[in-house]
């Protein structure tokens, strides 16, 4: 063999094997070291100029989530190898702690994001073309146009997940997951009027009051029955629409409502000259004497007059009466009866000899003469 071919043939066994032993891991770029364990190496070169920023956003990745990316490629393919891997998410609004990628250009953009404060990101970044090493920049979150890279495992929620809790008077806020964190609690809604165990008590009627409760659903119970106490504790006297011994009342609150109510009620009539039934009609039924209207007795005090109408209690056929009656109109004086045969041509007679016999005698004492005294 000659000299010339067994140099090309030791060149190639040199190729073969260098061709056969993987990639050195890249443990610095630029002045920035790999010093972050995440159970793999960087597989990301470093650029001439001392910067790459998929070896930067894959360095942030194995400090930040402690996971070693896998190789996926330009920067602009970051976001379409994450989005069909299990163990990744993709979202389109940024959160602090995710891989920021940037679709747009030939090779496009990544860049670890450290904070967000509204539409605008803060992150660290290497870039081939930049300077030495990595720098921390702003940008507005649009520029990364591809989506933001987080691990499912990081995240809170899913996109498009919402919470809810209870709140207030039995009320419910609600949150949605903001890319793969929850965002804030919105409003307090659906509250109740009142506190479970609550109580009202309001005035009703004229008299009265009644209460309510609040359940424990936050909604008041309805209001119970209206009562009161009555007026001057029940002494209030007052005359009732009904008859006899039922006419006569006392004031009292009545579901809210001041009533005049009976003092007495009524019992079966007795022959006593009283309205004890409260029919209107007085010794109705019970006695050997006919009835009489109630209402129609004369005023307390006076005397009954066989000669007005019909006998009063207590006078029988042809029979003579004088009796005091009080305000119920009971007999409250007492009588003289006298026999029917007697009375039926002397009740005139008997009163004119009596006359007589008055005049009579004043007349004769006037005619005696006065006696001397010694």
């Amino acid at each position: 063999m000659s000299a010339r071919s067994l140099v090309t043939a030791l060149a190639a066994a040199v190729l073969v094997v260098l061709a056969a032993r993987p990639a050195a891991a890249i443990y610095q770029c630029g002045p920035d070291k790999d010093d972050c364990q995440c159970g793999t190496n960087n597989p990301y070169p470093c650029c001439d100029n001392g910067g790459n920023c998929t070896w930067w956003a894959w360095e942030g990745a194995c400090c930040g989530w402690a996971i070693g990316v896998p190789g996926w490629g330009n920067a602009n393919q970051w976001v379409g190898n994450a989005s069909v891997n299990p163990d990744f998410t993709v979202l389109g609004a940024p959160v602090a702690s995710s891989i920021a990628c940037r679709a747009s250009g030939d090779y496009g953009h990544v860049a670890w994001v450290t904070a967000v404060n509204g539409g605008q990101i803060s992150v660290t970044e290497q870039n081939c073309w930049g300077g030495w090493g990595s720098r921390a920049w702003d940008y507005q979150a649009s520029f990364f146009d591809g989506g933001f890279i987080v691990p499912k495992a990081a995240c809170e929620c899913s996109g498009g997940q919402t919470q809810s809790e209870g709140c207030g008077r039995c009320g419910t806020r609600t949150r949605g997951c903001d890319g793969c964190a929850w965002g804030g609690f919105g409003a307090c809604e659906g509250e109740g009027p009142c506190d479970p165990g609550q109580s009202d008590q309001q005035a009703c009627g004229d008299c009265g009051s009644h209460g309510r409760a609040c359940k424990p659903n936050c909604d008041w119970e309805a209001f119970g029955a209206c009562a009161g106490p009555d007026p001057g504790d029940g002494k209030v006297a007052c005359e009732t629409d009904q008859k006899g011994v039922c006419s006569r009342g006392t004031q009292r609150c009545v579901d809210g409502t001041v009533q005049c109510q009976a003092t007495a009620s009524p019992t079966p009539e007795e022959c006593d000259e009283i309205d004890n039934d409260c029919n209107g009609l007085v010794d109705d039924g019970v006695c050997d004497r006919p009835a009489w209207d109630a209402g129609a007795r004369p005023d307390a005090g006076s005397i009954w007059d066989e000669d007005a109408g019909s006998a009063p209690p207590g006078e029988g056929a042809g029979g003579a009466m004088a009796s005091a009656v009080d305000g119920n109109g009971a007999v409250v004086g007492g009588c003289a009866c006298a026999a029917a045969g007697a009375r039926a041509g002397a009740s005139w007679g008997d009163g004119l000899g009596v006359l007589g016999l008055a005049f009579g005698l004043a007349a004769r004492r006037l005619r005696r003469p006065a006696r001397r005294r010694a």
